[in-house]
């Protein structure tokens, strides 16, 4: 088209030869705004693209895991009084800690989403999206909350149970001492002396 104005403009009136390189200046501008809205909207699209895809791969095994993880933490929550099984649970409530706290960089990753999603997408849809993202940043804050009492709790219940069992093996131990010693002294003798010695040592 520009050519072609070329050659029109070689054959113009001089009355009409401004009028025509105004157009197509004005032609070359548009064309050229047109080409720079084109790429950055081409941009754009790419770019959402990417943002969508992170967004669906970081939000969906997040959600999996919180999921899995809320389960088995309230699984622990029920703490049992044998010593043994009370091992057990600190060490299963051990390795699912170290798994939620693994967790922080995916976690912090997706909130990072939440800027360059605002940009790429029509505000109702952006602002779905990052409800989505805020929720799961809720339950995984909330669930290190829960598991770190719970850890808390567990070890708490752990030395109690050990200051019980203790307690408990020393005055089992001393009842059964005490009760071989008044066994001795089944048999009461009709002698007042012997009785008092027996009286005396029993007390002792």
């Amino acid at each position: 088209i520009l050519k072609l104005g070329e050659e029109v403009l070689l054959g113009c009136e001089p009355s009409e030869k401004n009028n025509i390189e105004m157009q197509l200046r004005d032609l070359t501008s548009r064309f050229d705004d047109l080409k720079d809205n084109s790429n950055d909207r081409t941009k754009l699209l790419e770019n959402s693209v990417d943002i969508a895809k992170a967004l669906q791969d970081q939000l969906n095994p997040l959600v999996s895991f919180l999921d899995r993880a809320e389960k088995s933490l309230k699984n622990l929550e029920n703490i049992p009084s044998d010593e043994d099984k009370l091992h057990q649970a600190i060490f299963e409530h051990d390795r699912l800690n170290k798994e939620i706290l693994q967790k922080d960089p995916d976690v912090e990753s997706l909130i990072a989403l939440k800027n360059n999603i605002r940009k790429c997408f029509q505000p109702e849809e952006a602002e779905i999206a990052n409800e989505k993202i805020d929720a799961v940043s809720d339950r995984y804050n909330m669930l290190k909350d829960d598991s770190e009492r719970l850890g808390a709790l567990l070890n708490k219940t752990k030395q109690e149970t050990r200051q019980f069992n203790l307690a408990y093996n020393d005055l089992f131990a001393w009842c059964d001492k005490q009760e071989r010693v008044i066994a001795q002294y089944k048999n009461i003798s009709v002698h007042v002396d012997v009785i008092t010695e027996q009286v005396n040592k029993l007390e002792d």
